[in-house]
């Protein structure tokens, strides 16, 4: 990344340091936005394809088929099953597989809201193998939504861009979601690629730029 020779050299030409510095800035801020996707995906994966394979092997392969085609069903699954449906084909029909590889990693979220939970008689918890015996359904759920609500933010492009020191309060922000996805995966007993330290470091790199940019009016 940047290192301190380098930002030496930049710090030495102030006609230069506006263009380089937003150019270079970009970067190592979407590098360091890109480090979330392959958790994301481990995440959403593991989740997904555990509580789909808890509750067929528990309740029977008969459970997801009664959620899909029955009137009485819960509207969480009405609602995503139509979502599905609006982009295949018009004799498009769901089943339990189809729905496990074409859902959204919300309807994953939310078995573990109180309904869900209870609908499928307690079930999601045990995908997190790694669990701790204090940690509750409830600690996962608002654990999740957190991870959702900035997955949704990240994927459509609706997180702000890091620009300035005025916005270190985002970069405080990415560090605490990587934690919290980093421990959902562990209790997963899944294997990240990147520690906590090592997206700290990236992060530091991006806050010592703003600080030493700020105190140098290049912005």
């Amino acid at each position: 990344m940047w290192g301190t020779v380098k930002l030496r050299k930049i710090f030495k030409y102030p006609k230069r340091l506006k263009k380089i510095f937003m150019k270079d800035l970009r970067y190592l801020v979407l590098t360091l936005y890109s480090r979330f996707f392959p958790l994301l995906y481990i995440l959403e994966n593991a989740l997904k394809t555990g509580i789909f394979s808890i509750i067929e092997k528990e309740l029977g392969k008969e459970w997801f088929l009664v959620q899909l085609n029955d009137n009485s069903s819960d509207p969480l699954f009405k609602a995503e099953i139509t979502q599905i449906i609006n982009r295949k084909p018009s004799n498009y029909v769901i089943t339990p597989e189809l729905l496990k590889e074409e859902s959204g990693f919300g309807i994953w979220v939310e078995f573990f809201n109180p309904r869900i939970y209870k609908l499928s008689k307690g079930r999601p918890i045990k995908v997190f193998t790694g669990l701790p015996r204090e940690v509750k359904r409830v600690d996962i759920y608002k654990r999740l939504i957190t991870v959702k609500e900035f997955r949704n933010q990240l994927v459509h492009s609706r997180f702000p861009l890091i620009k300035s020191a005025g916005d270190l309060i985002r970069l405080d922000e990415t560090e605490e979601i990587y934690a919290i996805l980093l421990q959902l995966i562990h209790w997963l007993g899944e294997s990240p690629l990147m520690t906590l330290d090592q997206f700290k470091q990236e992060a530091g790199e991006i806050r010592m730029l703003l600080l030493k940019t700020s105190t140098t009016n290049i912005i």
